[in-house]
């Protein structure tokens, strides 16, 4: 494979990994409950992503070797809803406690589709 087509995949890997964060990010699953199309990593088929009533998300097709994957995530929370500087963000995470979340994605009933499938 040559470099420009290996760096155009590691691009869309990219994408796809900062279009799921900020899906998950955003508790897009409090607001709609239906499932997310999110950009294909490789061809032309999106990926779609389901929260399953555990907590757990799916993702169809699936992209990685194991049947479960978890991800974590650290975080802030903060009653503020609006910074009008950006030193009131930077004092008020100063007094914030990081807190972590976990993500679980699980292998729904099919064949995984590799994140660089050799062509």
């Amino acid at each position: 494979m040559d470099f420009k087509k290996k760096v155009a995949q590691c691009y869309q890997f990219l994408r796809f990994c900062d279009d799921l964060s900020l899906a998950l990010c955003q508790n897009d699953f409090e607001n709609h409950k239906e499932s997310l199309q999110i950009d294909p990593v490789c061809g032309q088929q999106k990926i779609c992503l389901t929260q399953l009533p555990n907590g757990e998300f799916e993702l169809d097709p699936w992209l990685f070797d194991e049947e479960k994957k978890e991800f974590y995530a650290e975080y802030y929370a903060t009653d503020t809803d609006f910074y009008s500087e950006d030193e009131e963000l930077r004092n008020d995470l100063d007094l914030l406690q990081p807190m972590e979340k976990k993500f679980v994605f699980t292998k729904k009933g099919h064949s995984a589709m590799p994140f660089f499938p050799e062509n």
